[in-house]
């Protein structure tokens, strides 16, 4: 927890409130009166009961564990002693108010529990107690006054370090139920998401099982997949008949840039592209001004786009081409995106695949059509009862 959540604003309180504290605790004229008759003598105690007091608290391990620095002993011995003598002055006003709600807070901070802050003052008067009535052991009235002018002080300083470790403890619980709101929100927008790329694989499925033209088939996946991984814009190429890959389709790519890839034929061993189609394995770039490999990177970087994606598109084993996702800055696809992006490319290599088969398909009926319709010789079918069922 950082320390502005575990530093809350402190509790405002009015004059008003004040006096209405000081006078239920009892700190009234007479109280004030007898506290600071009993300053030169707290001057002159003052640093035997602090060495009294930590040496009993150093009994206990909790303290022995927060307290174990030298120097940050020293300090707060140093700090406690102030502390014991601003009890003589009795100067409470909305300043010392919230000298002392600071010092609850700084307890609640560093880890000192309530059990220790309270136990500390009933420790304090044990030790002062005594001494007071000693020191006026033959003007007893005097020392009552003073015993409870301190009775009254602590307990004023006592009810303002609860407030503070109250209202810690309060802003705690709302800021836990604002993390709680927004961690269920944050669920609910990964279920949105989760959503949103089963739907897209959905889709991709779907144009893979039903759709056996290709053009469609990239024109209807692109959009798609370009969108449920927050890519700038998406491009296939695909290897042709003469082991070149080239442009098939794109979406959401600047015109010219498209115009230009539409021109390209790569080698697979000579650029970034055939390297992912050779190896098969996906390859994200981060800085594109820093990949020479890729050969539109100027283009690309003149278009606003600073990072790129490309994975293989692999249909039962054979590579087909490339799928290339373009983002404009390096958080682009991230690598928690990668599974979804490989069951896409999955997905859309088998639509792909399909897609080919299909045009082979008919490219070979054609071919037979033709054939059988242009030779010169007359070709007929007979059925098993003799009859003429096909004839060019």
């Amino acid at each position: 927890m950082d320390a502005e959540r575990r530093s809350p604003h402190l509790p405002a309180m009015t004059p008003g409130e004040v006096r209405i504290r000081e006078e239920f605790v009892g700190l009234d004229v007479d109280a004030v009166t007898a506290l600071r008759a009993l300053r030169p003598w707290m001057e002159e105690h003052v640093h035997e009961v602090v060495e009294e007091f930590y040496r009993h608290l150093m009994r206990f391990e909790e303290p022995r564990r927060l307290l174990h620095d030298p120097q940050v002993l020293a300090r707060i011995k140093a700090a406690q002693t102030e502390y014991i003598l601003s009890l003589t002055e009795c100067n409470v006003d909305t300043s010392y108010i919230a000298g002392r709600l600071m010092i609850g807070r700084t307890h609640e901070r560093v880890g000192i529990t309530p059990q220790w802050y309270l136990g500390a003052y009933s420790t304090f008067a044990r030790i002062l107690f005594p001494r007071i009535m000693m020191h006026y052991r033959d003007q007893p009235a005097t020392a009552m006054a003073a015993i409870k002018g301190l009775v009254a002080i602590m307990h004023l300083d006592t009810q303002l370090a609860i407030d503070a470790y109250v209202h810690a403890a309060h802003a705690e619980l709302q800021q836990q139920a604002v993390d709680l709101k927004n961690d269920v929100a944050s669920q609910i927008d990964e279920l949105a998401k989760g959503n949103r790329q089963l739907e897209t694989l959905y889709r991709v499925s779907s144009v893979a099982s039903q759709e056996l033209d290709l053009e469609k088939v990239l024109e209807s996946t692109l959009p798609h997949i370009s969108e449920i991984v927050g890519a700038s814009g998406a491009e296939v190429f695909l290897m042709d008949e003469e082991g070149y890959l080239a442009y098939a389709a794109s979406h959401g790519l600047a015109e010219e840039y498209v115009r230009r890839s539409r021109a390209l034929r790569l080698h697979t061993d000579q650029c970034l592209l055939g390297r992912v189609f050779a190896t098969q394995t996906t390859v994200r770039v981060e800085t594109l001004a820093d990949q020479g490999e890729f050969l539109r990177r100027d283009m690309a970087l003149a278009c606003g786009y600073r990072a790129l994606l490309s994975t293989p598109l692999i249909a039962q084993g054979t590579p087909l081409g490339t799928l290339q996702l373009y983002g404009q800055n390096e958080r682009s696809c991230p690598p928690e995106s990668h599974p979804l992006i490989h069951s896409i490319a999955e997905q859309l290599a088998v639509a792909i695949a399909n897609a080919r088969l299909h045009e082979t398909v008919k490219e070979s009926e054609a071919e037979y059509r033709s054939l059988v319709e242009n030779t010169p010789r007359l070709i007929f079918r007979l059925d098993p009862y003799g009859r003429c069922v096909f004839v060019n």
